[in-house]
Formats: structure tokens, C-alpha cells, sequence
């Protein structure tokens, strides 16, 4: 907390020691987001803490490194504490920055485009709107000061190259560190602040995102190429000139594949890799030894026929199960043999000779580099992406049931999941095109961080979210049935293993039209006070080591009567108890009559 005298004077010291001992510093970005900032009382409004703070900090550098240039940031601002941050530094015109860091793609300026945006930069049609707030941050700038685009090149799920949505099948199985060629979107978002800065940088976490930093000097360097000449150019100068067309081809595939959902979009993903095997073999043979940048795509190429194979020939079996268990009650040996479908339908012998390349070009960018492939390192330990898994737990609990009674409702319960009635709403939160009624300016969507449960469903893992710079999640269905009962129902994640504050403490209040239907606090958040015997004083999460957290919690709330008397507009909406949450976060949501 920099409020704290000793805590300040500590931070300032750590930046003036890095400072002296480093021989060369030529620019420096100090970011008032990510893992930095403090909400206390004493710090708010962050906005002008971190500025000063940051001012305070580039003279500690400019103690040792007078000539380096640092700049400011606003990353993860809301609009309210931009207008802080600008008209402080408007007014105060600080000897001490170089000029201002802006993430290209991004919200104003979250570099991962999950602040709500100034709708006064909405009206522009055609082009991102952090274009118009880039070029009105200009006004800011003293003479001389400069405008550093900073690019999260290797943060591909949430990156800043215009991806508001991905498909869970392709974010819960690719990690941050993956190869991801998107010459279309990088060239877009480049293209765009290209006019307002001086200094562009491409951030990246390992050879994954090679093709992207490759792309991304080249751009800067000369604009005036084309996505395809700079992606043929990467092609014929590694793997050759005979090949160049062919797997130019493959990349331009490969970011169209990516935009689209995984299981419908099966035979391109196959003729892709087709095309990558077929480089392969055309590549002479000095280019085909030790090519770590061609054994990146050929690896991807191959987990996404894999991944499409595995997923098709389980979602084809599950179909089949569960039209069966529509029908008569299964007998325990009808159960056996359906798990027995199930199990094999993510073993069919038609996943082997993906297998086999994925698993030779992990270890030849071991021997090369150093490096795995965590996707791959992690895939067998991970859930499906159809739900076998979760159909194979029922049908063991259907099997254990104590009589038919009991079986025939847990068939129906398996069969109805996600189905609703007349005038009844179900939204799948998190996954593109299974979302109708959320309100896309509430929140963010999934990309494949949280608790992956192996026999759960895919719609219980994603999951809508809103960020610590949004009030709350919103879901508005059209209408409603004025003579019936409802209720809200709706799944709660318990995402783990997220960085950007989900495995918080979230307590957070359901609304219906605005009127309170009740607060929700998650199973596994359990609240302890380390310091202090009152109850509202420097509280603090701590998972209890007794107890094994709950993978999902199943919320509902009865709606009054006379929210849906009218029968016409119903919105829910989830906030954030203040002081007790940092984000909100469903995974599903059933509208239903009681």
C-alpha cells in the first residue's frame, strides 16, 4: 500500500536499487494494473495515487538513468478515473514521462479489453473505438512526449488482436503459450494506431509466439506490406520457397479456424492439417532438420485434428445415449455397455497418428529449445469437451438408484438439463452463439481459466464474468408468462487458478427489474479475520484446508409476482456486494416458471 509511509519509501528504494545496479535502462513502462494497485481508502481515487506514485518513481530511475524514458499507463481504468489521470497529467505536464503506454485493441485502456468503454467513443463505425480515445489522448501530450503501443502478442485468449469470443473446446485446451498465427487480427489492430505512435512493442512469453513477433517487426518496420506478404515471407525464409504458397495457405486457415466453433468447423480443421503434412513432405531436407518454428504449427495443426476427431466421435455417442435415455429406463447392463461407448469414443484408433506427431514434435522443440507444450502436457488429465465425462457420472448414479422411481427422474434430469418450456430461458454462459440474452457490456466471456472438473459438463466450466471495473453480470429476456410463477436459477463456477481476482471473495446480490431477490455467497469462500475479533475489520479469504472446495454451486431464487405481472421485460442482474467482492461469475442461467 504506498498510503503507508514505510511501504512507499520501500517501493521507491527497490526501483532506485534496480536503477543503479542496471547498466542500461532505455524505456520503462509502469503500469497501474495486472498485479499492481491498491483499493484501501487511503488510496482512492487509485488513479491519482499511481500517478504520483509512477512520478516518484521515474525520478528515483532518472537518478542514475537521466536520458531513460518512462511512461505512464491507464490500464485497467475505468472512465471515471481516466478523466483523473489525464486532467492531472494535462495540468501538470511532468518533466519525468516520456509519453503515455496504450495497449492497441484494448477497452480505453485495459490491455486485455475487459474495461466498459466510454460510450463517448461508441459512435464510431467501422474501426475499433480505442482508435478515437487514442487520438484524443494526443491533446494531452506535451511536445516531444510520445505515444508507446504496447501489444500482449502471446496473451492469445485475451489478447488485444480483437477476439471477443472464443469457443471453450478452443480455450480450455490451449494454454497462454501456444502457437497461435493470427495475421489478420495482428495486422488490423497494428494498422490502426500505426498514425498515433512512436514506438510499437510486441510482448511475448516464448517461442510459441515467434510467428507473431515476427510478424509484428516486420509490420512495424514496413507498413505498407500486406498480412500475406509478411506471412509468406516467414514461410519461404524458414521452410522454403516451394512450400511458401502452400503454408501461407495453412496460416490464413488456421486464424479462421480459430474464430470459429471447433465441432461444426471439422473439415477444415483436417484439410489444415493436410496442408501442414504436405509442407512437410514438399520441405527439402535442410529445412525439415531441427525447425522448431515449422515443428510449432505442424504440433497445433495436429492437436486441432485430434481435438475435432475426439470430439466428434463422443458427441455422436452422447447424442445416442441420451436419446436412449429418453426411452425406457436402462437396464445395468444397458448402462455398462453405454459407458463401454462412451469410454472408447475418446480412444478410437483414428486419434493414434495425430497422437504420434504431436508427441514427436513436443520432443523435438524439447532438444531444440527447451520447451513442451503444457496443452499437451496436460491434455489427458483435463475434462472432454462434449461432456462424457459428466454422462458417464450420471449413468453410474442411475445405475446405483435405489428403484425405477428414482431412476426414471434421473434419466429426466439428464435428458432436460438445459432444455426450457414456453416462455422459459436458458443461457450456456461463456460459449459464443448459446448466450442469446446476456448483455455483452455487463461482462467478459470465458477463456479457459477455472476449475476443470473431469466429469463435468462444458457449460458448468464457462462462464461469464465482470472484471473489478464493472458492477455486475446482466441478462435480459424479451418476455414472460404474466400468469405464472418463476424463479432464477443459476450455476456459480468456483473458478480457481484465475489471476484477474475470480478466486476472490465474491458475494454478490441477484436482482429481477431491480428489486432485490437475495445474496448469494459461494460455498467454498470461506471468511476468516486473522487480526482482529470484528467481524468487518481486515478480513481476509482463506480456503479452509478441512474442507474440499464444491466444484459448482447450484443457486435459485423465487422472482415476485409483480415483476412478471406484466409479462413483458425481465432483467437480471448480478452486483457485487461492496467491500465483499471483487468479480462476479455464472456459468449458467435458467429463466423458469416455478
Amino acid at each position: 500500500c504506498p498510503s503507508i509511509p514505510e511501504a512507499r519509501e520501500a517501493m521507491i528504494r527497490g526501483h532506485e536499487i534496480a536503477a543503479r545496479h542496471t547498466p542500461r535502462i532505455d524505456y520503462v513502462m509502469l503500469l497501474p494494473g495486472d498485479v499492481a494497485g491498491c483499493d484501501c481508502g487511503k488510496c482512492r481515487p487509485w488513479a491519482l495515487t499511481y500517478y504520483q506514485l509512477a512520478v516518484e518513481t521515474a525520478q528515483a530511475i532518472h537518478k542514475y538513468h537521466p536520458k531513460a524514458k518512462v511512461f505512464f499507463s491507464n490500464q485497467e481504468f475505468r472512465t471515471e478515473a481516466n478523466r483523473l489521470l489525464f486532467d492531472r497529467f494535462y495540468r501538470d505536464k511532468s518533466p519525468e514521462f516520456a509519453g503515455y503506454a496504450y495497449g492497441p485493441g484494448s477497452s480505453e485502456n485495459s490491455f486485455y479489453g475487459y474495461v466498459k468503454p466510454n460510450p463517448a467513443f461508441d459512435r464510431y463505425p467501422g474501426v475499433y473505438p480505442g482508435s478515437a480515445f487514442l487520438k484524443s489522448r494526443l491533446n494531452y501530450l506535451a511536445p516531444g512526449q510520445q505515444v508507446l503501443a504496447f501489444m500482449d502478442i502471446g496473451h492469445w485468449k485475451r489478447s488485444q488482436t480483437g477476439v471477443a469470443e472464443l469457443d471453450p473446446a478452443w480455450s480450455e485446451t490451449y494454454e497462454r503459450r501456444s502457437f497461435n498465427a493470427c495475421p489478420v487480427r495482428l495486422g488490423r489492430v497494428w494498422r490502426e494506431v500505426l498514425p498515433y505512435i512512436e514506438h510499437g512493442i510486441g510482448y511475448s512469453e516464448s517461442i510459441f509466439d515467434d510467428f507473431s513477433k515476427f510478424f509484428t517487426l516486420r509490420l512495424l518496420w514496413s507498413p505498407e506490406f500486406s498480412d500475406r506478404q509478411i506471412t509468406r515471407e516467414y514461410a519461404a525464409f524458414y521452410c522454403g520457397e516451394n512450400v511458401a504458397e502452400l503454408l501461407t495457405d495453412a496460416i490464413f486457415l488456421h486464424e479462421r479456424n480459430v474464430e470459429q466453433a471447433m465441432l461444426p468447423n471439422g473439415e477444415n480443421i483436417l484439410k489444415c492439417h493436410r496442408m501442414v503434412e504436405e509442407a512437410y513432405r514438399k520441405m527439402a531436407a535442410p529445412y525439415r532438420r531441427n525447425n522448431w518454428r515449422f515443428d510449432l504449427f505442424r504440433q497445433r495443426a495436429a492437436f486441432d485434428a485430434w481435438m475435432w476427431t475426439r470430439m466428434d466421435a463422443q458427441k455422436r455417442v452422447y447424442d445416442r445415449v441420451l436419446t436412449q435415455l429418453s426411452g425406457k429406463v436402462p437396464s445395468a447392463g444397458q448402462v455398462k455397455r453405454m459407458i463401454a461407448e462412451l469410454e472408447e469414443a475418446g480412444r478410437i484408433p483414428a486419434l493414434k497418428p495425430y497422437r504420434e506427431i504431436m508427441q514427436r514434435t513436443d520432443d523435438a522443440l524439447d532438444a531444440a529449445a527447451g520447451l513442451r507444450s503444457i496443452a499437451l502436457k496436460r491434455l489427458d488429465s483435463r475434462p472432454d469437451q462434449v461432456g462424457a465425462g459428466w454422462l458417464i457420472a450420471r449413468l453410474k448414479e442411475i445405475a446405483a438408484a435405489p428403484d425405477e422411481a428414482a431412476a426414471r427422474k434421473l434419466c429426466d434430469a439428464v435428458v432436460n438439463y438445459d432444455r426450457v418450456g414456453e416462455l422459459e430461458y436458458y443461457d450456456n454462459c461463456g460459449t459464443p452463439g448459446e448466450m442469446p440474452h446476456f448483455d455483452p457490456k455487463s461482462g467478459e466471456v470465458y477463456y479457459g481459466s477455472g476449475r476443470m472438473v473431469r466429469d463435468s459438463r462444458p457449460s458448468q466450466r464457462s462462464y461469464n464474468f465482470s472484471s473489478e471495473a464493472l458492477d455486475g453480470l446482466r441478462f435480459v429476456y424479451p418476455a414472460v408468462d404474466p400468469k405464472a410463477a418463476y424463479k432464477v436459477e443459476f450455476t456459480y463456477p468456483n473458478p480457481d487458478g484465475v489471476t484477474f481476482a475470480l478466486n476472490s471473495p465474491n458475494e454478490f446480490e441477484v436482482y429481477a427489474n431491480g428489486r432485490l431477490l437475495g445474496r448469494c455467497v459461494p460455498n467454498n469462500m470461506h471468511f476468516v479475520n486473522p487480526t482482529s475479533k470484528e467481524p468487518g475489520r481486515e478480513r481476509r479469504l482463506l480456503s479452509p484446508a478441512s474442507e474440499k472446495p464444491e466444484d459448482f454451486t447450484r443457486f435459485s431464487l423465487d422472482i415476485p409476482a409483480e415483476v412478471t405481472a406484466s409479462g413483458g421485460e425481465v432483467a437480471i442482474e448480478f452486483r457485487k456486494v461492496p467491500g465483499r467482492a471483487v468479480s462476479t461469475c455464472i456459468s449458467e442461467i435458467w429463466l423458469k416458471k416455478r
